[in-house]
């Protein structure tokens, strides 16, 4: 079973492995809270920063909150706000970020697996202060995910991969309806107890939002604390 998944994820993961030069790396650490408020709520909450440029520019932080709502064991509806600062190389702008989305989440279980699909409206609302006068950019986008994950009899890791592509929904882009960023994501779960976890995976990012195609290669580690 494990040859066999293995061999899916290999294959899913080709594009990564074949993607054009001139990529570039960057790590992401995060620290989130997972908190059940009852049978149907819960509250998510997740502080993370990032770094770029080959992992040698710090680039942005975040704080973001999310409630969901569990309408049964397959379907679960969510909301969330983030306030990030995006920092710009050698100080050319710093940029103050406002994220709101809503989305849904199905998932099923067919013996080890879990198959997921997301479906999320997000607007971004960011305020650029590198000119005289400030400007307010809004941004809206529909983002889909397909997810894969195996629980591993008796064993404390949790394999999974996940594909994710953002489609822009605002007139003044050049590729609107059409998607503008591709994620690739390949990574495991370890349980340390009922309560703690790390998660740690590798992703490949295509984006189209310039003139230039951008490939990035991220790094990352969350730290998850469930209460």
């Amino acid at each position: 079973m494990m040859n066999k998944m293995a061999f899916v994820l290999l294959a899913l993961l080709l594009p990564i492995l074949v993607a054009g030069q001139q990529t570039y790396s960057g790590i992401w650490l995060s620290a989130i809270s997972e908190k059940d408020m009852g049978k149907k709520f819960s509250l998510n909450s997740e502080i993370s920063a990032r770094w770029t440029s080959d992992c040698s520019r710090f680039s942005k932080y975040y704080i973001e909150n999310e409630i969901e709502y569990k309408f049964s064991k397959i379907l679960r509806a969510d909301a969330s706000y983030r306030l990030s600062m995006k920092y710009e190389p050698d100080g050319a702008y710093n940029q103050f970020q406002h994220r709101f989305s809503i989305g849904f989440t199905a998932k099923q279980d067919i013996n080890r697996l879990t198959f997921g699909f997301t479906g999320r409206f997000q607007q971004n609302i960011s305020r650029d202060f590198g000119s005289v006068y400030s400007i307010l950019q809004s941004e809206p986008y529909i983002r889909t995910k397909l997810s894969l994950k195996y629980n591993i009899r008796k064993k404390p890791f949790e394999p999974f991969f996940s594909t994710e592509l953002y489609i822009p929904m605002y007139s003044l882009s050049p590729r609107t309806y059409q998607p503008d960023a591709f994620r690739y994501v390949l990574g495991s779960k370890y349980k340390i107890d009922k309560k703690k976890a790390l998660k740690w995976y590798l992703m490949y990012e295509k984006e189209y939002f310039s003139s230039h195609f951008t490939n990035n290669l991220i790094g990352g580690i969350d730290f998850v604390f469930s209460w």
